[in-house]
């Protein structure tokens, strides 16, 4: 592809952003990122963290032991390479929604690229490309088509402190023809702000790759009893649950007793029973499990060993092509689950006090949760999971 003037997404929602622009210049052995003062983007899928990308004013990208060899093999394909690290020029931390120096989780940061890479020297080149080689991950950030991005898991200090830039430098390396010299792309810095810098958060989990493996911040796996197993089927997560047996996939979220928080995520029946809890979503804080349980024909909320807490259950057929479940924390008031029905009205399925709501007897910590359980079968259950997406300090999108 030919050079062509790189400009920033159109604006989709109200977040306006700044973005700026990464120029490769494998003559020179450079790459300097500038800002592009024209940018307006948004953020929907997994990014509803500050996003901003004004280098030098509230963060800088810099680039380090820059290099571009010949593909071995292929003598018509040449790889850029070179190490990234983020710079905190803001005056609190990034990458956590918490202000304490070692925070329970760490949200991260990510850098994702909203446009490019684009050739631009020599010009013409024609038939020329370049294209990001070992992205860490894909979302849908700017547009429905999902793009590309690097992520550190790291909370980053302020400016002019200790820490206030990232420890890993994570090696950025992109492939393409060798008659280039010069290329392009648009960027976005996107991670999280504690209070009261930020209010709200999101983690949004969409299965390119088991949520314990490929996704980022990752998650991590409980199995009890036998467990089970995770597989990326049909652009879905099949969350396989063995005889007498759960397995849950949890990461660790700081939930505050006071503060509002939904989960939410569509799921399929594959192989399940009618009436016990086997497709399981919500949240476990120190206090409380908040967490809703579905069977094919009975949903309620579940206590610490899988089973219906009595006066919590209501009556209701799974669609076979299966729901949107939207699990609502208000405060320390109550827990709601709601049906979300994109072309119909949402349906309260049900609203549960929090004085009846069941204890956590098993960590400290606080977990946005999802899984699968067979605890109550001789044979293995299926459910399929299209995304999960949570958000702390709101009950709804």
């Amino acid at each position: 592809m030919d050079a062509t003037p790189l400009e920033a997404p159109p604006f989709t929602q109200q977040q306006a952003v700044g973005a700026f622009v990464g120029e490769v210049d494998a003559t020179a052995g450079t790459v300097s990122f500038t800002p592009l003062s024209s940018a307006a983007a948004s953020s929907s899928e997994g990014a509803s963290f500050a996003v901003y990308g004004d280098q030098n004013v509230l963060v800088r990208l810099f680039a380090t032991n820059v290099t571009s060899v010949p593909v071995a093999g292929n003598p018509g394909l040449t790889e850029w390479s070179y190490n990234v690290g983020i710079q905190n020029l803001l005056p609190h931390a990034i990458g956590a929604n918490q202000n304490a120096a070692a925070p329970s989780d760490t949200l991260g940061a990510f850098v994702f690229f909203i446009s490019g890479p684009t050739v631009t020297a020599p010009v013409p080149c024609g038939g020329c490309s370049v294209q990001i080689f070992n992205q860490h991950g894909s979302a849908s950030i700017t547009t429905v088509a999902r793009q590309p991005y690097f992520y550190w898991k790291e909370r980053v200090a302020p400016a002019g402190s200790a820490g206030d830039q990232t420890v890993t430098q994570p090696r950025w390396i992109f492939r393409g023809s060798a008659a280039v010299t010069n290329f392009r792309f648009l960027v976005l810095v996107n991670a999280a702000w504690p209070p009261n810098a930020e209010t709200r958060w999101k983690v949004d989990y969409r299965p390119d790759s088991t949520p314990n493996v490929g996704s980022e911040p990752v998650w991590k796996t409980l199995p009890f009893g036998n467990g089970g197993s995770g597989a990326i089927t049909g652009g879905r997560l099949r969350i396989t649950a063995n005889a007498f047996s759960s397995l849950f996939y949890l990461r660790n979220d700081s939930i505050g007793l006071t503060q509002d928080a939904y989960v939410e995520g569509r799921m399929l029946p594959v192989t399940t029973s009618n009436t016990n809890p086997e497709a399981l979503l919500g949240f476990a804080i120190p206090t409380k499990l908040i967490i809703a349980g579905f069977g094919r024909t009975r949903g309620g909320f579940i206590d610490q060993n899988g089973a219906f807490v009595a006066g919590t259950t209501f009556n209701w057929t799974f669609p076979a092509a299966g729901a949107t479940i939207r699990l609502r924390k208000f405060g320390n008031q109550r827990a709601e689950v709601w049906w979300i029905r994109p072309t119909s009205t949402d349906t309260l399925l049900r609203s549960v006090n929090f004085t009846a709501l069941p204890a956590n007897p098993f960590s400290p910590l606080t977990h946005t949760v999802f899984g699968g359980s067979r605890l109550a079968s001789a044979t293995v259950g299926r459910w399929d999971w299209e995304y999960v997406v949570g958000e702390i300090g709101a009950t709804q999108p």
